[in-house]
């Protein structure tokens, strides 16, 4: 379940209580929308990062996310969905620190514990492949190219669902393999 965001202000000018159904105050009807643009401003920039997210645009999502840690750091939905954008890109390496950062700012975030098992197989992955390809003389790019490519996005939408459900699986189940 999703943990509730507080989205009531006191009215700087007669302090009466505000929101979440309106900006204007009850009691001296100011309207506060910017104030409340300022006080969740980092709730906005996730809310379009996850919009991005789920049309596939990794790096607009990214962007978004980077800064509403600038202004929230220990927003933990912002550490999550950002680890998840990395994985999402096939950037293992920065969801590895992501996962780190948002467990640093955050610890004993469940979410992100769940997601460490996923985030490091991925990361052991991808140097076993750089290793392997290295070993054979190819060259092989540290981290996968963050595109905004709509077919790109559609395709690792589907990988992404293919890897939560066998993540699903893995869970339920449990590992095949204990490391």
């Amino acid at each position: 379940m999703a943990e509730a965001i507080e989205t009531r202000i006191k009215c700087p000018y007669c302090a009466g209580t505000v929101g979440p159904d309106s900006t204007i105050c009850p009691d001296c009807q100011e309207d506060l929308a910017a104030l409340f643009r300022l006080e969740f401003e980092h709730v906005i920039l996730y809310n379009q990062a996850l919009s991005m997210a789920r049309n596939g645009q990794w790096r607009g999502a990214r962007n978004k996310l980077l800064a509403a840690l600038e202004v929230a750091p220990d927003f933990a939905r912002v550490h999550r969905l950002l680890t998840k954008v990395h994985v999402q890109a096939g950037d293992w390496e920065e969801a590895h620190r992501a996962l780190v950062r948002g467990l640093e700012a955050v610890p004993g975030d469940a979410a992100m514990l769940e997601m460490q098992p996923l985030v490091l197989r991925g990361v052991r992955h991808h140097e076993r492949r750089y290793e392997r390809q290295h070993e054979r003389g190819q060259t092989v790019p540290a981290t996968a190219p963050v595109r905004d490519d709509s077919k790109i996005g559609a395709t690792l939408g589907l990988g992404a669902a293919l890897m939560s459900g066998l993540w699903l699986i893995w869970r339920l189940i449990g590992p095949a393999d204990k490391d």
